[in-house]
Parts: structure tokens; sequence; C-alpha cells
């Protein structure tokens, strides 16, 4: 009877001991990540980073290039019954503010492919701006996770508006939001 009462005392040590050396030695193997993070996500009535987006010609645009201006920021696919719904009140609503200074739309393929984006704008006559998101920089940024999502981006580079789902763009309530905005009263 001794001699268990030894070896269960030995035995509960040992692991103790185990325990102790495997936490110590654990938290002294953390080490940091050295891939790339982006800490700032977009957040409403906070400045946007900085991203890059590419049109049909590979041609870069950066946000930080458009500063002064008012930005309609819109994720979509051809594959979102949503985005597909509301894919013509943008369409009117760039042909509105098409001629504006102060206001630009920028669509932004989200996971599809360029050539059914195109033939889908073709199809359907549209003519907004359509961009690439490569390595999705600008998805990331804004934590998307489903289409359509749009932003208000004020003339400052500062997110006012987040829209998650269809919106109907010629709406008279979302046109005066956008024209507040414009007009610098968010």
């Amino acid at each position: 009877m001794r001699i268990v009462k030894i070896l269960l005392t030995i035995i509960l040590l040992s692991g103790l001991i185990f325990i102790f050396e495997f936490s110590i030695n654990s938290k002294s193997q953390i080490k940091p990540i050295d891939a790339p993070i982006i800490e700032h996500k977009a957040a409403e009535n906070m400045e946007v980073p900085d991203f890059t987006l590419y049109n049909d010609a590979n041609q870069p645009i950066k946000l930080s290039d458009l500063k002064g201006t008012v930005i309609f920021l819109n994720f979509w696919a051809t594959w979102c019954g949503p985005c597909v719904e509301e894919a013509p009140s943008i369409e009117a609503l760039y042909k509105k503010k098409s001629t504006s200074t102060d206001f630009k739309i920028i669509t932004v393929v989200y996971n599809d492919d360029p050539a059914v984006v195109n033939a889908f704008m073709q199809k359907n006559s549209y003519t907004f701006p359509v961009f690439g998101d490569k390595n999705s920089d600008a998805a990331k940024i804004f934590g998307v996770t489903g289409v359509p999502e749009t932003y208000i981006i004020d003339k400052k580079g500062i997110l006012r508006k987040k829209f998650i789902g269809p919106v109907n763009w010629t709406d008279e309530q979302t046109l005066k939001l956008i024209d507040d905005i414009i007009n610098g009263n968010p």
C-alpha cells in the first residue's frame, strides 16, 4: 500500500513538472507572423486606408488620387442575384451624376470572371465604371464577405455610409443623402 502511494506521488509530480515545463517552453516558442497585416478596417466616420483598383485596361486608380471627390464604392458580382437586381439603379445614378466633378462611381468586381463581367455589361448596355481588386486588398479593408456592399466616402477620404444589400440608388431619400455628403453635410 505504501509503495502504491509513493508511485502515485511520483507520477503526479512528474505530470505537474511536465505540464509546467511544456507551458514555459510553448510561451517562449511564440514568434510574430511575418505576413503583412491590414491594421485598419474601414469604419463609418473614420478615414479609409489607401488601396489600388484596376480598370479593364489594367490601369491603376488609387483612393488617395481621388481626394476632393465623393466616392460611391460598390462591390458586386454577376453571380449575385441582388447585385443584378441593383445594377439598373447604379446605372441610373451613374447617368445622373456622371458629369459631376464632385462625385465618382466605382464598382468593384468581387470573385467574378472578367470575361463574364464584360459580357454582362454589354448585354445590359451598362456604362458605369467597373474595376478589379487584385489580391482583394480593397475587399479586405472593408471586410467584404458578401455582395452587394456599397460605401460612400466623402471628399476627405472619410467613410460616411455603409450599405449591405441592394439599394434603390434613384430613390429620393438616397439621392438626398448622396447630395448631402457631396455638399459636406454627412
